[in-house]
This record gives structure tokens, C-alpha cells and sequence, in this order.
């Protein structure tokens, strides 16, 4: 038979071997290139992936999976910014979630276009919300009062009655206004009696106006913990973020395939972890705590995880929530100049 005969079955047989090819990453299958119409960015200051080792551990013959290997991807960012090798707390959030170093004047980081303004331009509707911590939206707002402009703040935390006199409560539904601060009418002098979890789904569930969503979820919970030397605190957190994530996972990603979810952190504190994990429970983590790490972990799973695998910088977070291969580029995302 001539090899002209035979080249369209061939054809035919790469056609088809092509067809039942699975993507896949990290052993699951992928839709890769996807464009995500809901995105969750949790931030957890303080977080490492060794802390992660407490719910590894904690039971006999150590089968129980951590919520980071169930997502699709993992990565490491360097925290450094222009002028500093560990940058603050609060200017390593803002970096990455507007690209920038910023420079060493205070306020030249809020001058820059936040990644719930730019979503606006895709019709997004967007939530930040603030929790356990104050001090980040006060300052934002003292740099650039217009720098919520695109989105509903919640701030969940003691001390913030200055802010503003609109309040949200977890166990009222509630029509919220874009360029409002809502503060937690649970907070007291001393405590919020709202659980982050709470928090996180009231707020989900108001982003009803459209369709495409976005919720920034900065939650300083696990590294007030640490500096405050409270290892229940520290423990108690750990496993109400595993619930959170495991209930978005369960509720939002599995059942919306265009979602897309990210877990940052920064400063990220090491343990030094005793030998027996029998012991961790009672944890001094004060003598336990060796300082920060030069650089913070990333996870992410949904539409585009995979724009988050790899070592890059803090800043580099906001360019992969857009970054698409040259042949499946948006034509919006080049009008943006991304």
C-alpha cells in the first residue's frame, strides 16, 4: 500500500489520540487557560506550609490530608520589595495585590490601581474584607480615600468605630453599597465573636448584583496568635481555616468550574517543631519560632491555578491573575496594557 494511502488514517489516528488526550497537573485533570468569573484571594500573614504539619500529624498513622494537597497548585514568593528584604506585614498585602514594590515614601503604594479596580473594568463586583486587624484600611484610606472606590470593605475586628457608622452582622442579610465600610457588630472592646468562616460566607453570599466576583479576604488571625504567644489560639485557628477552605471547595469551586481560588501569605513564622507531635499541643511558641522566612508559600486551584506554580515575587501575584499564552490573550487585556 502507498504511504499516500495510508496518510489520512494517519491523520486519523493522531486526530483521535489527540481528542482523548487529558490535561492534567499535580495528578488532576486541568482546563488550562481558563478565564475565572469568580475569584477568591485569602491572605493569611504568618501562614508557612510547615505549619500545615499540625493537621498532617494529628492523628494515628498520619493519613489525614492537608487541605494544600488537594489544590492544584504550590509556589514561593520573595518577599523583597526595593528596599527592604522583609517588608512590612501590610505592604507586602498591597504588593500583591496591585504589582508594585511601592518605594519608600508610605503612601506611593495605594497611588496604584488595586486588583478590585481593574475587575471593575471586566464588570466584576467586589468585596475586601479586613479581619482581626484595622490598621490596614485606615491607612489605605489616609494614603488615597479613593482607594476602595471598586468594592465594599468589611472590616471584622476590635477598635474600629472611628471608620465608620455602617455595621453588618453575620445572622442578618443585609444590602451592601460599593464604596461603603460595614464594620462587625459582633467585635467588642476586646474580641469579635464572629468566626472567619462566618465572615467569609456572609460577605460571599451579599455579592449577588452580578455575576463575576471577587472577595479579598485578609485575615491576621494566625499571625496575632503567633506574636501573642497563644498557641490554643494558634492550634484553634489552623483547623478553622482548613474547615473554611474545605467549605469554599466543597460550596463555590466544585460546583463553579470558571473559579478560581488563591491562599497567599507573607512573613510567613517558623517552628521549630519538637520531635513527638504529641507535644505540639503545649508549644511554646515564643521560644519555639525562629523568625521570619525570606520567602512566603502560595497555593491556588480553580480556573488558572496554574499561572501560580513556581518561585517569583510578591509583586508577580497580581500580573498571574491575568496572564494568559500570546495565542489566548483577551483583547481587553492587551487594551489594559497587561
Amino acid at each position: 500500500m502507498k504511504i499516500s494511502k495510508l496518510l489520512p488514517i494517519f491523520m486519523l489516528l493522531f486526530l483521535a489520540i489527540s481528542c482523548t488526550r487529558v490535561k492534567t497537573i499535580n495528578k488532576k485533570e486541568h482546563s488550562f487557560n481558563s478565564y475565572p468569573e469568580r475569584l477568591i484571594f485569602l491572605q493569611i500573614p504568618g501562614l508557612s506550609e510547615e505549619h500545615l504539619a499540625y493537621l498532617r500529624y494529628k492523628k494515628p498513622l498520619f493519613r489525614h490530608q492537608t487541605w494544600s494537597e488537594s489544590f492544584t497548585c504550590f509556589g514561593k514568593m520573595w518577599r523583597h520589595n526595593l528596599h527592604e528584604l522583609r517588608p512590612s506585614v501590610e505592604d507586602s498585602l498591597v504588593s500583591q495585590i496591585t504589582g508594585h514594590y511601592g518605594s519608600n515614601k508610605t503612601c506611593d503604594l495605594y497611588a496604584e490601581v488595586p486588583l478590585w479596580s481593574v475587575l471593575e473594568k471586566f464588570n466584576y463586583q467586589s468585596a475586601v474584607v479586613e479581619r482581626n486587624r484595622s490598621q490596614g484600611v485606615e491607612r489605605a484610606l489616609k494614603c488615597n480615600d479613593k482607594f476602595y472606590d471598586e468594592s465594599t470593605v468589611f472590616v471584622s475586628s476590635v477598635g474600629t468605630g472611628k471608620l465608620s457608622q455602617e455595621y453588618f452582622h453575620v445572622e442578618r442579610e443585609k444590602e451592601y453599597l460599593k464604596n461603603k465600610i460595614y464594620l462587625d457588630e459582633s467585635c467588642s472592646k476586646a474580641k469579635c465573636f464572629s468566626k472567619s468562616s462566618s465572615v467569609f460566607f456572609h460577605v460571599w453570599n451579599s455579592l449577588v448584583e452580578r455575576p463575576k466576583k471577587l472577595l479579598v479576604f485578609k485575615d491576621y488571625s494566625l499571625i496575632n496568635a503567633i506574636n501573642s504567644n497563644n498557641s490554643a489560639a494558634f492550634f484553634e485557628y489552623l483547623e478553622e481555616l482548613s474547615k473554611l477552605i474545605a467549605d469554599i471547595n466543597g460550596t463555590i469551586v466544585s460546583r463553579n468550574p470558571n473559579t478560581t481560588l488563591v491562599v497567599s501569605s507573607t512573613s510567613p513564622q517558623r517552628i521549630k517543631w519538637p520531635r513527638s507531635s504529641k507535644t505540639w499541643k503545649g508549644i511554646n511558641l515564643a521560644k519555639s519560632t525562629t523568625g521570619e522566612e525570606l520567602m512566603a508559600p502560595i497555593w491556588a486551584t480553580g480556573a488558572m491555578a496554574e499561572n501560580f506554580c513556581g518561585v517569583y515575587s510578591e509583586v508577580d501575584v497580581f500580573n498571574r491573575l491575568f496572564w494568559r499564552p500570546q495565542k489566548t490573550r483577551l483583547p481587553l487585556l492587551d487594551a489594559l496594557d497587561f
